[in-house]
């Protein structure tokens, strides 16, 4: 039995259960969109009741002359009293009915919306069956599947895309949290921008009036802008701790000092003022581009992120259906994913053979090429020791021939060698010596 399916078979019941399980609660999360849905519709019947109702009573209608005065004038008190209280039956009549669909539509809601806590329940509790299953898998399938390349291939499809969805959530994570920051930071600068707007406004009308009118009103504004834009610099830069992509802002001078009547002349008040509104208003702008940047880049990171975790999807359920039938198989056929080595090659020479010897012992032709051909034409017919070019030398009078060589006593002769097979090998060529 092949290790895969030892593995198999230590979570084979493990595994029925889990597949049970998943059978079981398979449609709920088609069921929970369906029901989805209707609670949609509920809500919009409940809503349209609402807004149909009226504001308030409705006018009695007056008694029109009759062309007959006398008629008229005899019955007008019992035409206007039974007509009105037609009216007003009718109009209780459709207020009962309104009142009653209306309490009918406000049960279903709350009766669908217990129905939609319940599903919910069960579709959590099939992501978790089918969490359980996929770890599962992996414990069994740990490592390399033998026989089996499809698996391990989206194996690592799955691991990449996991990867990116985990790159993805973060970087939209911290784009959320600069987006949050630069736009706390937009805020804030917008109403400072209005209330600076306010104050110049106010000093605009005293220079033209009585230098002290709206003198309170102007103050309090200009309060309220200095604290707004000492609260700025801390937002932007956390925003910049998240983001190096967020300008900083420039110096503000409201933020160094409280203007006052009191100190300087009406034009340089006024021109003190409008210069701290026009650098409030470029700091506004600023931000106000960073944050509608960052707003896209969320938008973007959101759209990412949301095929990443589709791609993801499919191929987890690829990968958990291609293991569900690996499974099978493995539980069917107790050999499944053995692997059998190789036997180690055997050889019937010594060891200590060099690499011609073993080429002539395995009858493999290795013909002598001549040196320094640039074609490396082989030689037609094979050398002996006295005619290889390894061991010929240019004699003094131009003639070719055998290098003689210096008998050594203490060099023993070169013997043959003698395969298994019968056949005799040839010894190296010895290297050419030069005479003295």
């Amino acid at each position: 039995m092949s290790q895969l399916s030892r593995t198999v078979a230590k979570h084979e019941k493990e595994h029925a259960e889990l597949l049970k399980a998943i059978a079981h609660t398979e449609d709920v999360t088609d069921r929970l969109a369906a029901h989805e849905r209707k609670v949609a519709e509920i809500e919009a019947q409940l809503e349209e009741i609402v807004n149909s109702e009226p504001k308030g009573k409705p006018r009695r209608k007056t008694l029109v002359g009759s062309p007959q005065p006398s008629i008229a004038s005899k019955f007008s008190f019992l035409v206007r009293r039974s007509g009105n209280n037609l009216s007003e039956r009718c109009l209780q009549d459709s207020e009962t009915t309104r009142s009653e669909k209306q309490i009918r539509l406000g049960q279903a809601l709350c009766e669908a919306k217990f129905e939609q806590l319940g599903l919910q329940k069960e579709v959590d509790q099939y992501h978790l069956l089918r969490q359980q299953l996929d770890d599962l898998y992996d414990v069994v399938f740990n490592g390399l599947t033998p026989g089996v390349p499809n698996e391990v291939e989206l194996k690592q499809k799955v691991a990449a895309a996991q990867a990116l969805c985990d790159r993805v959530s973060t970087t939209l994570m911290v784009e959320n949290e600069t987006f949050e920051y630069i736009s706390k930071a937009e805020n804030v600068m917008r109403e400072c921008r209005t209330r600076l707007k306010e104050a110049l406004e106010s000093v605009a009308i005293s220079m033209f009036a009585d230098w002290r009118s709206g003198e309170s009103y102007e103050a309090l504004n200009l309060q309220t802008a200095y604290e707004l834009a000492r609260r700025v610099p801390y937002l932007v830069r956390e925003a910049q701790r998240h983001s190096p992509d967020i300008r900083p802002l420039e110096e503000l001078s409201i933020t160094n000092l409280v203007l006052s009547r009191d100190e300087q002349s009406r034009d340089q008040y006024y021109t003190l003022i409008r210069n701290a509104a026009t650098e409030v208003n470029r700091a506004h702008d600023q931000l106000s581009d960073d944050c509608k940047a960052f707003a896209n880049r969320v938008t973007v990171s959101e759209a990412v992120i949301k095929t990443a975790q589709q791609t993801l999807s499919e191929y987890r359920r690829e990968l958990r259906a291609i293991r569900q039938e690996i499974f099978e198989k493995a539980r069917q056929n107790p050999n499944f994913g053995e692997t059998v080595d190789p036997p180690p090659p055997s050889y019937d020479f010594d060891s200590t053979t060099s690499g011609f010897e073993l080429e002539a012992a395995l009858d493999i032709p290795s013909p002598l090429y001549i040196p320094n051909d640039p074609i490396g034409r082989p030689i037609d017919s094979p050398r002996t020791d006295a005619t290889s070019p390894l061991s010929l030398k240019r004699s003094s009078d131009g003639s070719d021939g055998p290098a003689s060589l210096p008998s050594s006593s203490s060099s023993p002769p070169t013997s043959a060698l003698t395969t298994p097979g019968g056949r005799h090998i040839r010894p190296l060529p010895q290297p050419p010596v030069s005479l003295k």
